[in-house]
């Protein structure tokens, strides 16, 4: 039973971190691109 609960919490963890960096990853990206579209 522990065993399965602890998987569960990892699994929840890793999608929580994956979700943060993309949106991250996403932001960053679009901060690049509206610099590049002002510099132009």
């Amino acid at each position: 039973m522990n065993t399965v609960s602890t998987a569960s919490l990892t699994s929840k963890l890793v999608l929580l971190i994956v979700s943060t960096t993309t949106t991250l990853r996403v932001q960053t990206t679009q901060r690049m691109l509206v610099l590049l579209l002002h510099s132009t």
